[in-house]
């Protein structure tokens, strides 16, 4: 049975890290292995208007015309120029009318939207700080970094980035751009070097997650994995990529149906920091991953003062369990650390392995 709180800690690859000899290069990722043809058809990705990149970009991609239109005011002009300038201008509206038919057309992932009379659904969610599914306290902001230190029996293995990216437009609606980043530290890449990352889209206003994106790039191991998470039909739809021993890319593609309303393994890092976090509360979402649909039970235990890198921080410490099919199903001793504020950002992450324990420590925050 798959573990979504191990590949969230990212157990699976810190494993191969810390207790594997091999040694080599990292491979690069080709433009023909980066590309998915089938998944980008449905997931049109832009910047979003709101923020200066997405202006910058627009200025930078207008587009210029074949040919400029002449505009002679002078009583010297010509007849022979005031033709040229009209077919010019002619020549501009025939470009136009085929960038217009060239337009991608937009799949719709997202519902419309989702209240009962008010009610946040799903009703098992809890609605406390929330209008509808949107919190009323914003805990993201962009440009927002969290780095964490991978250690296992007290030496650093490598450093896990949270980050929130700048808006971007998903099929036209306002996203959160949600990413993670591990890389293994310069003591063990002798042994076996790490960097991946993983990203979602999350729909601004629904805070249903489009997709997910996970890039492994291993030491002799390269993957790559992208979904699309149609919620209306409620079926999320993979592709993979990985490259075998021979060098050659392996391709598999397959769905599955989920529950309404379902988080991914990238968008639960982010979504339960929309939640209120009091010592007692239970919090419960809808999670999927690998056709398996969860009931995710964030537990609140207890509050505590931790020493970090930054200085002391007063936290929530949360136990997650998930229900699948209605049967509890352990996750093993995983623990998380809230901050005691609006931001909720992840600052402390610990799983017990059969040999010690596995820590995410706070190295910065921003």
């Amino acid at each position: 049975m798959p573990n979504p709180w191990k590949k969230i800690v990212i157990l699976s690859i810190l494993t191969g890290l810390l207790l594997s000899c091999a040694s080599g290069r990292l491979l690069e990722f080709s433009d023909e292995f980066e590309k998915e043809d089938e998944y980008d058809a449905v997931l049109a990705v832009e910047p979003s208007e709101t923020t200066n990149e997405a202006q910058d970009t627009k200025k930078e991609t207008k587009p210029s015309p074949v040919v400029e239109e002449v505009k002679d005011n002078s009583s010297q002009a010509t007849a022979g120029s005031k033709k040229k300038a009209k077919q010019a201008k002619k020549e501009n509206e025939k470009v136009k009318v085929k960038t217009k038919k060239k337009k991608k057309k937009k799949v719709k992932l997202i519902p419309k939207a989702v209240k009962d009379k008010g009610r946040k659904l799903p009703e098992i969610e809890d609605d406390e700080g929330f209008e509808g599914r949107r919190p009323i306290l914003d805990p993201f902001r962009v440009g927002e970094e969290v780095i964490l230190a991978v250690k296992y029996l007290g030496v650093k293995a490598g450093e896990l980035k949270i980050k929130v990216l700048p808006f971007k437009k998903v099929n036209g609606r306002k996203s959160y751009h949600f990413r993670t980043e591990i890389k293994s530290s310069s003591s063990y890449r002798f042994i076996y070097e790490v960097d991946d990352w993983a990203e979602s889209f999350v729909d601004y206003e629904t805070l249903l997650p489009f997709n997910y994106t996970i890039h492994v790039n291993h030491t002799n191991e390269k993957k790559q994995i992208k979904s699309v998470f149609d919620h209306p039909n409620k079926i999320v739809k993979v592709w993979e990529k990985k490259v075998d021993d021979d060098g050659k890319i392996k391709k598999r593609s397959y769905e599955w149906g989920m529950f309404p309303f379902s988080q991914n393994v990238i968008s639960v890092f982010f979504y339960i920091r929309n939640f209120q976090l009091k010592v007692g509360k239970v919090i419960k979402f809808p999670l999927t991953d690998e056709d398996n649909n969860m009931i995710l039970e964030a537990h609140v235990i207890r509050q505590e003062v931790i020493d970090t890198d930054n200085g002391k921080i007063d936290t929530y410490v949360v136990a997650p369990k998930v229900t699948i099919e209605g049967k509890f199903k352990p996750v093993g001793d995983v623990f998380l650390w809230f901050t005691n504020d609006d931001r909720k950002q992840i600052v402390r992450v610990e799983s017990a392995l059969k040999i010690g324990t596995l820590k995410f420590d706070l190295v910065s925050k921003k």
